[in-house]
């Protein structure tokens, strides 16, 4: 049986971003037995020489079958596509173009994705950030340009047939799903929404919740994310770098972190009260007061619970 070494604990930042998704969304395509290992990234497991024997990068995703390991993410999804004789043709040709589309996906559109990603992530926090994005941004939408004519008149990067360059590609773009660099692009964000729509991404998404301990979105909430810490839900939108640090009339206190545009959008419970920016969100339970770290200073507590800290 395939043993997936993957996140058991990972920085809240990146719940939902990390690529262990690749490989399991891969792994329940093509239906192959597999467990998973979780893998305490936080608390440092993927630095003892036992991990460091399976990728000495100590890196993760890492897949052992039944002796054979293999790590990075594109070529454990084409390693699984090949032994299982799916998400890839039958020909040789097929499967190079297959390859060719995976490094497209991991190349040519990651490059600035993971740059704008990661920028984005710092925020504030780094004051070279505003220097740098707007080049970054201008390199992503040049090559999203390319890729949105390209499947403008297909369902998948290859055609009508959902293949291992899937997986990546629109794992790629997640990164970026709610930053507002693909407002312009609709052929790719219909292109993602199709893919994420499979009932292997759907089963992919509640193990990995439940792995991580996040408590599930609902229906149709599809950029959210909660973490149970203690007494208190952590929401993640994944908008850009802005946290919000907020409290309710409720018992439980919420960390909201939507990214970069205005308190409380995207969550459930939560809606924004005035336009991007404003320092104050509703909730269906009571009145909420939200600070954005990292940018003005916290707001005084108002409501029956104390604000995280």
């Amino acid at each position: 049986m395939i043993t997936l070494y993957g996140f058991g604990r990972v920085h809240e930042k990146v719940i939902g971003l990390t690529r262990d998704l690749r490989v399991q969304w891969a792994l329940e395509e093509t239906g192959l037995p597999y467990r998973v290992h979780g893998v305490d990234h936080t608390g440092g497991e993927h630095k003892s020489e036992e991990y460091r024997r399976l990728n000495p990068f100590m890196q993760l995703p890492v897949i052992d079958d039944d002796g054979f390991v293999m790590s990075e993410s594109g070529a454990i999804v084409l390693y699984l596509a090949e032994k299982s004789g799916k998400l890839v043709p039958s020909d040789a040709q097929g499967r190079a173009q297959v390859m060719r589309w995976c490094f497209v996906a991991l190349s040519t559109i990651e490059a600035p994705i993971q740059e704008l990603g990661l920028i984005d992530l710092k925020g504030a926090s780094d004051p070279n950030s505003a220097k740098y994005r707007p080049g970054i941004v201008e390199w992503t939408q040049h090559v999203s340009g390319k890729l949105e004519a390209w499947l403008a008149d297909r369902e998948f990067v290859l055609g009508n047939d959902f293949t291992a360059a899937d997986i990546l590609m629109s794992t790629v773009y997640r990164q970026v799903r709610n930053s507002g660099v693909l407002d312009d692009f609709p052929s790719i964000r219909a292109y993602r929404e199709r893919c994420e729509a499979r009932p292997a991404w759907l089963r992919t998404v509640e193990a990995y919740e439940k792995r991580l301990h996040v408590a599930p979105a609902p229906p149709g909430d599809h950029g959210r994310e909660r973490l149970r810490v203690g007494s208190a839900t952590v929401c993640y939108t994944n908008f850009a770098a802005t946290h919000l640090l907020c409290c309710a009339g409720c018992r439980a206190a919420r960390l909201c972190a939507s990214v970069g545009h205005g308190a409380g959008r995207g969550c459930s419970g939560f809606r924004a009260a005035g336009r991007m920016g404003r320092r104050r969100c509703l909730c269906r339970r009571g009145a909420l007061r939200a600070a954005l770290l990292f940018r003005v200073p916290l707001l005084p507590h108002q409501g029956g619970s104390r604000a995280l800290r």
